[in-house]
């Protein structure tokens, strides 16, 4: 089994490689189909929750023991089965619920596992779906998707769940009520895409970014506004909204929510981003609003979310899949060495090239990201345009020298290319320099294939790779 981990909180995730988990008792083997990227794996990483004021929520006191596995938006197959497992088979597929309680306290046993005060969450507690295999503890947490794409699934274990949950917990809207959604991004499309399946109301998007309000109109929004268009969105909502969600859960965005709903509404936080609320505690009880928290949501709210998608009820979440190579290098040792870094580079620039060549494609965005030993990052694109070693390296090279501007120690380097097109060799009658550079890379490359990746090498890539 491949898994790539956090190894270190604040560090870059690691791949490594363990035995297939055998499932015991109730549990299930599956193999995973897909799984989602959530800004909250981010924070995961990180090994830290903001919560304002210089104030912090770490895993490491939550119980979150190292290394462990990352990825919560989980689809996938089952492939082997506990003896005590219940309503499962063999080649059985679905989202894989990853908000799982202890079982036992009265929140677990009343069905509200995300207020289990000893969860064990897959990617945060227990290891989650960044593998090619999990363990699932009870195939009760296996929910069928029927015949959607198993990438277009996975997000609804979380951003889509958490979008709805976050509905459900406003009272029932009529078509005169206005819901206020606050952030456009993943999250907050998916709540624009389902308010139409849970509620009536119309609803008004607020976002800072044109491109995301735009989204968020062809996602079905009635209105979306910049925050700095308070006047406007004021007259359109009148005495206020019926209830505003916040998927920022920033102290701003909080606050403005408060300011847009009218006497009995409610603002719900559901985003993480951090920080400390200030709050005049008169209007509260003067306004009757009511602000509370909604933290993604239940095993039963995600079976009933699966079958309003099934009974097409709500537009998918939009997922546009895009190939891409990717390759990176954790360094035996945190250095800023500069000849151990361009061979590194090299290796890689080369790993890329080999793959384009398989492809004959060349790569019109390529990206170079290095993680310094502080936790810090820094990152450049541009595009490859030959797809000889040579051409390739010299581009890397180029993109390396632009990102590399700090002085810190370098803990890992990334290269990916992504945005394909076909490769249109130039013919010619007569021997140039990118031709003569084409038949020595494949000359190489067939030395490679026959005796191994790292057979031929430069005396720079085995001292970057700690080989000599």
């Amino acid at each position: 089994m491949k898994s790539y981990q956090v190894v270190d909180f604040g560090k870059p995730l690691e791949l490594r490689e363990y035995e297939n988990p055998q499932p015991k008792g109730s549990e299930i083997l599956v193999k995973i189909s897909a799984c989602g990227v959530c800004h909250s794996d981010l924070h995961l990483a990180d090994g830290y929750f903001d919560l304002g004021d210089g104030n912090r929520i770490t895993l490491a006191d939550r119980g979150t023991k190292l290394p462990f596995t990352p990825g919560h938006e989980i689809t996938g197959t089952v492939v082997a089965i506990g003896e005590d497992a219940k309503d499962v088979k063999l080649g059985d597929t679905g989202i894989v619920f990853p908000w799982i309680g202890c079982g036992v306290c009265e929140a677990c046993v009343e069905g509200n596992e995300t207020l289990c005060e000893a969860p064990k969450y897959l990617g945060a507690r227990l290891n989650g779906g960044y593998s090619d295999h999990i363990i699932v503890p009870d195939s009760k947490y296996l929910v069928s998707y029927g015949d959607m794409d198993p990438a277009t699934a996975a997000p609804y274990a979380c951003s889509g769940l958490t979008a709805f949950s976050a509905l459900k917990k406003i009272p029932l809207a009529s078509a005169n009520d206005w819901i206020v959604i606050i952030g456009a991004g993943g999250v907050g499309i998916n709540g624009i895409l389902l308010s139409t399946a849970v509620h009536k109301a119309k609803i008004l998007v607020i976002d800072n970014d044109p491109e995301k309000r735009e989204k968020a109109i062809e996602a079905g929004a009635d209105q979306a506004f910049s925050p700095d268009d308070k006047e406007e969105i004021r007259n359109i909502l009148g005495i206020g909204a019926k209830a505003a969600i916040d998927f920022v859960g920033r102290p701003e965005t909080t606050d403005f929510g408060l300011s847009l709903v009218k006497k009995g509404g409610m603002v719900i936080v559901v985003g993480l981003y951090g920080g400390s609320l200030k709050l005049s505690l008169p209007l509260v009880p003067m306004r009757s609003v009511t602000l509370r928290g909604s933290y993604v949501g239940e095993l039963r709210e995600l079976k009933e979310l699966v079958d309003i998608i099934k009974q097409g009820s709500t537009k998918l979440i939009p997922v546009k899949k895009q190939e891409s190579i990717l390759r990176q290098t954790i360094l035996p040792e945190d250095t800023n060495n500069y000849d151990v870094l361009k061979g590194v580079v090299k290796d890689l620039a080369e790993q890329v090239a080999f793959e384009l060549r398989k492809k004959w494609q060349i790569s019109n965005k390529v990206k170079i990201e290095v993680h310094y030993s502080d936790g810090r990052s820094s990152k450049k694109t541009g595009k490859i345009s030959e797809i000889d070693d040579f051409s390739v390296i010299k581009d890397c090279y180029t993109l390396f020298e632009k990102v590399n501007k700090r002085r810190n120690r370098i803990r890992s380097i990334l290269i990916q290319a992504t945005h394909f097109t076909s490769y249109a060799e130039q013919k010619t009658m007569f021997e140039t320099i990118n031709s003569k550079n084409m038949d020595l890379s494949k000359a190489i490359e067939s030395v490679r294939k026959r005796y191994g990746l790292h057979s031929l090498q430069t005396a720079n890539i085995f001292q970057a790779l700690g080989k000599i």
